[in-house]
């Protein structure tokens, strides 16, 4: 539980890092320049690969997740002591556990669709060099 618990924390960090990265390039972008330093089809390649890396990272935590869910199920399995409500008990509080980090990532990636969105309106409104 408490890996699980790391786990989700770390993919809360590296996404708050990669969306502070976002938002502070895109006001230094704003405070430096007025013009526009980069051109469209840059902006939607970096704002694909920053999509493609989240996703990635949300993969591999859920991964990891899953991982150490199975070892711990099966350990309980193993165990002489557990009856069939035990396990049902630990099975519905992984799936919990799968719902809150569903949860987690879906407020990470519309937290980045925003921050996208941002970066695409001040793109098209700044003036072109």
């Amino acid at each position: 539980m408490r890996i699980m618990r790391d786990l989700v924390k770390l993919s809360c960090v590296l996404t708050l890092a990669l969306f502070l990265l976002a938002v502070t390039a895109t006001q230094a972008n704003a405070q430096g320049s007025p013009q526009r330093a980069i051109s469209w089809e840059e902006l939607k390649r970096v704002q694909a690969d920053e999509r493609a890396q989240l996703e990635n990272m949300q993969k591999e935590t859920l991964r990891q997740i899953l991982e150490v869910q199975k070892e711990q199920l099966s350990a309980m399995r193993n165990e002489t002591t557990a009856n069939a409500n035990d396990l049902l008990q630990l099975s519905n509080k992984f799936k919990e556990e799968r719902v809150e980090i569903a949860r987690v990532h879906s407020d990470e990636r519309a937290k980045l669709a925003a921050t996208h969105a941002q970066e695409r309106k001040e793109f098209q409104q700044a003036p072109v060099r």
